[in-house]
Formats: C-alpha cells, structure tokens, sequence
C-alpha cells in the first residue's frame, strides 16, 4: 500500500472510532432524556422513545401537579 492509501485508511478508522465513542457516549443522555418524558409506570421498558410523551413527570417535579 502507498502511504496516500495508508493515510486514508488510519483516517477513515479513526473516524469510525471516534463516532462510535460518541455514540457510547451519548446513549446514557438519551436514555435519560426518554426516561423523563415516560409515565411512571413505562419507565422501565426498553423502547427507545417514549409512547405516550408527557410532561406529567416535570409538572410534578416543579409542584405544579401536588395538591400539598
């Protein structure tokens, strides 16, 4: 292999390597983002998106949705 052939190679690897540290990186932040936005009793399943989205969970956590 020529060195121009070599360069791209370890190029092209690198990149593979640093979006895949990026995406390890990031699964925890989206899991909890998610999870924030999934009623209490689906926040343990395993979907990627939450069905139904609600903003229950936030209303609670600033007292809007407590009758104390």
């Amino acid at each position: 292999m020529s060195k121009s052939t070599q360069k791209i190679v370890s190029d092209v690897m690198t990149y593979i390597l640093l979006t895949l540290g990026a995406v390890i990186m990031l699964a925890p932040f989206w899991w909890m983002v998610t999870t924030a936005f999934k009623l209490p009793a689906n926040q343990y399943s395993k979907t990627l998106l939450p069905n139904p989205a609600t903003l229950n969970n936030f209303r609670e956590l600033l007292g809007a949705g407590s009758s104390v």
